[in-house]
Parts: structure tokens; sequence; C-alpha cells
């Protein structure tokens, strides 16, 4: 993402969020399957704009109140579980080895050994 690109949180959460040309593409291509890193790059940091990530949650009565802080709380709900995906303890982990038998050799299913 160029230096020059600083998109602010909108006053109403549902407000459609600014974007640029760049930006646009970006989106388009990471859509088709075809975007390159540096557009990659950009619609990850647009996906968490547009999900509201830095923005807070809170709007007074003014400014919607309960019902637009509700919507802009889903809204980085989105982006917070998006982000989470990234932190290395979500990384699946290889299925742990089966449990070895407590049987002893020879020992047959369903009875006790003495």
């Amino acid at each position: 993402m160029s230096s020059e690109t600083f998109w602010l949180p909108k006053a109403l959460p549902w407000d459609a969020p600014d974007h640029d040309e760049t930006t646009l593409y970006a989106i388009r291509a990471l859509a088709a399957g075809t975007a390159n890193e540096g557009q990659q790059r950009r619609a990850w940091a647009y996906i968490l704009y547009v999900s509201g990530i830095d923005d807070m949650e809170f709007r007074p009565e003014d400014k919607g109140g309960e019902r637009a802080s509700a919507f802009a709380g889903g809204k980085r709900f989105v982006g917070r579980m998006l982000q989470k995906l990234l932190l290395p303890i979500m990384t699946p982990k290889p299925p742990a080895d089966p449990a070895p038998s407590r049987r002893r050799p020879g020992q047959r299913k369903g009875r006790k050994s003495t």
C-alpha cells in the first residue's frame, strides 16, 4: 500500500467507504485470483479498513446511537476474526499419534490380566 493512501473511518458505519482506482483494481484482482503481491497487500488493508478494525465502535446519539454502535461492532468483529487467522496459534496442528495400547502383548481383548 502506498504511503499516501490513508482511509479515515466514516461517521456512520454504514456509509460507503472511500476507495481509489488502485484499490478498486486490487480488490477485483483478489476476487479473480489474479492479484500480485502488492494488490494482495492493498486489498487486505482495504478489507480491514472496510471492517472498521481501527475504528471505535461507540457512536453518540447524534451519530446513530446504539444502533450505529451495534452496526460498527458487527463490522469490527468481522475484521477481528479475519485478523485472528493470522495468529500462529490458529495454524492447524498435525494429527497426534494414536494413543499407545494399554494391553500387554499376548493379552486378549476384554480380559484383564492377573
